[in-house]
């Protein structure tokens, strides 16, 4: 089996973003296995 590390940078974030936030905004797009802001 393949694995693959992807990594997405998002810029433009607000400084009260959380990482609650930016999870639950990116998980209907699949699983977030890390999260660093």
């Amino acid at each position: 089996m393949l694995s693959s590390k992807r990594v997405l940078y998002v810029g433009g974030l607000a400084d009260s973003a959380s990482v609650q936030v930016v999870r639950a905004a990116f998980i209907p797009f699949g699983a977030v296995k890390s999260l660093d802001i």
